[in-house]
């Protein structure tokens, strides 16, 4: 049985980055909330590979979201990135500019330098 393993990495100096205008742990629960819709970007474009193609790594994603909570922006980290196929990254983009977060009390918008998702099969049996 194949399965997908899809990790947050639990260090986030991205976080750390962003302005401290949202909490950290505000902006986990929110990707927490949203991780399936990496998930499913990541097993769509599973199906259409090939056995021989190497299909996993590391996609690092940078968003703005507003003042309201509403993601206005979203970008690959490029240099960061391992996770060579494009139609992956396209749908991560687009997914997390879907993702609401929660108001910010100063009225100050926010942006997240690079957050990293995890991509990799795991071919054990159950």
């Amino acid at each position: 049985m194949l399965k997908i393993i899809l990790a947050l990495l639990i260090a986030i100096p991205s976080i750390a980055l962003a302005e401290d205008t949202n909490t950290k742990s505000d902006i986990r629960r929110v990707i927490r909330k949203n991780l399936r819709d990496i998930k499913n970007c990541y097993k769509s474009s599973l199906e259409k590979v090939s056995n021989e193609e190497k299909f996993e790594g590391k996609i690092v994603a940078g968003w703005d979201f507003d003042k309201d909570g509403t993601v206005t922006k979203s970008w690959i980290v490029d240099e960061k990135t391992t996770m060579k196929n494009e139609e992956v990254k396209t749908c991560v983009t687009a997914a997390i500019k879907n993702w609401k977060f929660p108001a910010n009390a100063e009225g100050k918008a926010t942006t997240i330098h690079g957050y990293p998702f995890l991509m990799k099969l795991d071919e054990k049996k159950n």
